[in-house]
């Protein structure tokens, strides 16, 4: 799994979502270990094949513009995290729905992609 890892951060091997954590601080203010785990684990679990970079940030402050760089984010608040959109608030959520939220997001995202997908027209060669 370390391997695999380390080869999809480098933007090679199989496609897949990466999960970038903040490396917490004095200013961590809900369980973003217990989320970074549950997040994981889910996406493992659903398979999961699109490259789509997921910021789960621990803190408000910093939080914000650090997940503004991935297609999905979440920076925690006191009770509640903030979920963003290519760095845009789509929306707030109690601690408790951030997992499902996060999860929620990225096959709405699965959907978006297939379906724009289907829109292209197909090139055909002469």
């Amino acid at each position: 799994r370390v391997g695999h890892e380390i080869l999809k951060s480098l933007g090679i091997g199989r496609p897949g979502v990466n999960i970038i954590a903040c490396p917490t601080c004095g200013r961590l203010v809900g369980d973003l270990f217990s989320i970074v785990e549950d997040v994981e684990e889910a996406v493992q679990q659903r398979g999961f094949e699109k490259d789509l970079d997921v910021a789960l940030m621990g803190c408000a402050v910093n939080g914000p513009g650090e997940a503004s760089g991935a297609d999905l984010g979440v920076s925690l608040g006191r009770g509640r995290g903030h979920l963003f959109k290519h760095g845009e608030v789509v929306g707030t959520v109690p601690e408790g729905e951030i997992v499902d939220a996060v999860l929620e997001a990225i096959e709405e995202w699965d959907e978006e992609d297939e379906a724009a997908s289907a829109d292209e027209p197909m090139e055909v060669a002469a």
